[in-house]
């Protein structure tokens, strides 16, 4: 144990100083004015003292966990066969194999592997920002306290998604070669990132929705699942039976799949009304900022309006624990949408009525509440599986 603190309290005290750090560091930011800002924004994010602060803080932290939560054995026990000389035989994709191998020659442990993935997962999301760094002191926070555990559970599917997030950039700044090849290591890396490739590419040249298509859409598609939820949720339990049938039980374990789907369906039933909720805000802050042009930049522009579409998105998907782990690709962009409104909510403060910065504060109370319970009530339902972060380095 760290310091001599027990496992429980020595999880919430690293995430909660990481969130800390999340929001504190790039508030720096604010205080930097006209050219000097501009400077700053002017050079290689890698340049930048900020990014690494946050950057390292994040990849020590949960790079360097031991045996946390589901999928963490399973990559070290990958990890150890090729280091031991095994051959891939499909059992990952080529990307991830040569990315291992590669570690393994240069003398690595496993350890090297989760920290380049955590620490491609935040340069990937600072990137998004990298001449708008002032955004990060909601967007990451937002990002960190929505996203962090399932990035972590899932961590080569989220390894990918960096790669995806960094040509989705490239590709806004005309860097048309490098997106391309950012592109196509994605897939490499997990498979089900090919079909984000195009659909990524196509939403970029989408500048807006008519407010009346998308509220309509998310109406209706949330009256439907609420109604049909009985139904939505035996088709979902149905649809992961089969496809535990066709996939090789070494790499998909039944039970896990089945104890992950009952999750998946129960939290949407305990929290539909409240997403919904949450949603709406989301939805509503969007062309409210955008119709005081406070979302003129046509990145956070995109942005934002992909969050709206991911809800859409996570609505027809969410339901099915293997269809929602597709649609997190486009999620995160809910997610950061979160933190663009929070900062022109409470940062420029006269962007927002009253009204908006009230609605804004309880969708992110429910986010950040949530957050904060589910650290304090973490317990190893599973035996197999460790909810605290401890530490054993080798």
């Amino acid at each position: 144990m760290l310091f001599g603190f027990d496992e429980e309290f020595q999880t919430i005290f690293l995430f909660i100083f990481t969130l800390l750090i999340f929001f504190v560091v790039p508030s720096t930011y604010l205080n930097i004015k006209g050219g000097k800002l501009e400077k700053i924004y002017s050079k290689s994010l890698l340049k930048d003292g900020r990014f690494w602060v946050v950057c390292i803080v994040y990849f020590v932290i949960f790079g360097f966990r031991y045996n946390y939560l589901q999928d963490w054995s399973q990559y070290v026990r990958y990890y150890e066969y090729i280091q031991s000389g095994g051959e891939n035989n499909g059992w990952r994709e080529p990307g991830f194999y040569i990315f291992v191998k590669m570690l393994t020659i240069l003398g690595f442990n496993y350890y090297a592997m989760f920290v380049i993935e955590c620490f491609m997962w935040i340069f990937s999301i600072c990137y998004l920002f990298k001449d708008n760094r002032k955004y990060l002191v909601w967007v990451l926070p937002f990002v960190f306290v929505t996203s962090t555990n399932l990035a972590l559970v899932i961590s080569r599917q989220f390894f990918a998604m960096s790669f995806l997030l960094l040509a989705y950039r490239d590709y806004w700044d005309g860097k048309n070669l490098r997106a391309l090849i950012f592109a196509c290591i994605a897939p490499m890396l997990h498979f089900s990132a090919v079909i984000w490739v195009p659909v990524f590419y196509f939403l970029k040249k989408i500048e807006f929705v008519k407010p009346v298509w998308m509220v309509a859409a998310f109406l209706v598609i949330t009256v439907s699942s609420s109604v049909f939820f009985d139904i939505l949720a035996s088709s979902a339990e149905s649809i992961t039976v089969l496809f535990n049938l066709f996939f090789d039980s070494a790499v998909y374990d039944v039970s896990t799949l089945d104890s992950l789907q009952s999750e998946t369906t129960g939290a949407n039933l305990r929290q539909m009304l409240t997403l919904s909720i949450t949603r709406g805000i989301y939805i509503y802050s969007y062309y409210y900022f955008r119709k005081r042009g406070f979302l003129s930049n046509p990145i956070m522009n995109n942005i934002a309006l992909i969050g709206s579409l991911a809800i859409i998105v996570d609505l027809l998907l969410g339901y099915n624990m293997i269809f929602s782990r597709f649609a997190t690709y486009i999620r995160i962009f809910y997610d950061i949408g979160w933190g663009i409104f929070s900062y022109m909510a409470f940062v420029r403060i006269k962007a927002a009525s009253t009204t908006s910065k009230i609605l804004i504060f309880l969708a992110m109370f429910y986010m950040f509440g949530s957050f904060f319970l589910g650290l304090g009530g973490r317990k190893a339902e599973v035996s197999d599986v460790n909810p605290f972060l401890i530490y054993e380095i080798k």
